[in-house]
């Protein structure tokens, strides 16, 4: 299975394969980096700054991940999907983020679904 979560939840995912699909990552952060999955500085920064609209960043963040060798991103998913992992960035799960935005585009794309963590 693969899921999604924020960095704020780190100590409640273990058993979990951690992965950060953040464009940047926090110093103290001890597992794997998917900078594949990550959004451009260039868009982040954009929506941070308010310059692009969310369906813009929405636009040009799937341009990005179209733009990837698909096998390749098959052969990923599918290794992370038998390790168990969650995909990692800053916002919570409310609010707008790319991590939605690639679970949505990974179902389209690759026809499996990606959640997002909850407490069980």
């Amino acid at each position: 299975m693969i899921q999604t979560s924020y960095f704020g939840n780190i100590k409640k995912l273990n058993g979990l394969k951690q992965v950060s699909i953040a464009a940047q990552t926090p110093n103290w952060f001890t597992g794997e980096r998917e900078l594949d999955f990550a959004p451009s500085f260039q868009l982040v920064y954009d929506i941070k700054k308010n310059r692009i609209s969310k369906e813009e960043y929405r636009t040009k963040y799937f341009a990005e991940l179209d733009r990837l060798d698909k096998d390749l991103v098959s052969k990923k998913l599918k290794s992370y999907y038998e390790d168990n992992s969650v995909f990692l960035c800053y916002e919570r799960p409310d609010d707008f983020c790319h991590r939605h935005l690639f679970a949505e585009w990974v179902k389209e794309n690759f026809k499996f679904d990606i959640i997002e963590w909850q407490l069980q």
